[in-house]
């Protein structure tokens, strides 16, 4: 996936949390450590 890009094929949680992430700037690696987090769970 590219940075900056959200997949609409992603399930919505994994959407809303790089949307989430995104709105408060947080860095795109610690939005993929945090993605990679809810997909294990």
């Amino acid at each position: 996936m590219m940075p900056g890009r959200i997949n609409e094929n992603d399930p919505l949680l994994i959407q809303s949390i790089r949307k989430e992430l995104r709105t408060r700037h947080y860095a795109i690696r610690t939005e993929s450590v945090y993605v990679g987090w809810a997909e294990r769970m």
